[in-house]
């Protein structure tokens, strides 16, 4: 389903469209296994993961190629995940994904009748998620420590 039409200072018309989740892992999943670099089993498992969950793919096209892709899940207490963001063309500004991302997040909520959309974002991702119009509740902070004898290091 075609979610919205707009035109890219580059490469001209964009499409954004809404598919189901399960097209990642059979229409794109050779994309997916080497933009994440993924061993045949952590495919398997993601794609297990994701299908139980549910959710839907966003694909971004220009005239001639895929531009980009990624995912919104269904997650707990009424809201979706977005992930796996795949930006395929170099030459597709972070700008212009930034406002299809925007525009499918905001579709997805309504369409899904969702809460919101929340994000655990890398560091590669997070000004791209911050210029799509998503802001930064909290942080999570992974502390790595040794424990022995009951002393934690």
């Amino acid at each position: 389903m075609v979610i919205s039409k707009m035109n890219c200072p580059i490469l001209g018309e964009i499409i954004v469209e809404l598919k189901d989740i399960n097209h990642l892992y059979t229409t794109y999943a050779d994309i997916l296994k080497g933009t994440f670099n993924l061993t045949e089993k952590a495919f398997t498992k993601m794609h297990i993961f994701k299908k139980e969950r549910g959710g839907s793919l966003i694909v971004i096209k220009g005239k001639k190629n895929l531009l980009g892709l990624f995912t919104l899940s269904f997650a707990e207490n009424n809201f979706l995940e977005l992930g796996d963001l795949m930006k395929i063309n170099s030459d597709f500004p972070r700008e212009t994904y930034a406002k299809a991302m925007e525009s499918a997040c905001n579709f997805a909520i309504k369409e899904y009748k969702q809460n919101g959309i929340y994000i655990y974002p890398n560091p590669y991702a997070i000004n791209l998620e911050k210029m799509a119009g998503f802001k930064e509740n909290s942080l999570y902070v992974r502390n790595v420590s040794f424990v022995f004898f009951n002393l934690i290091f």
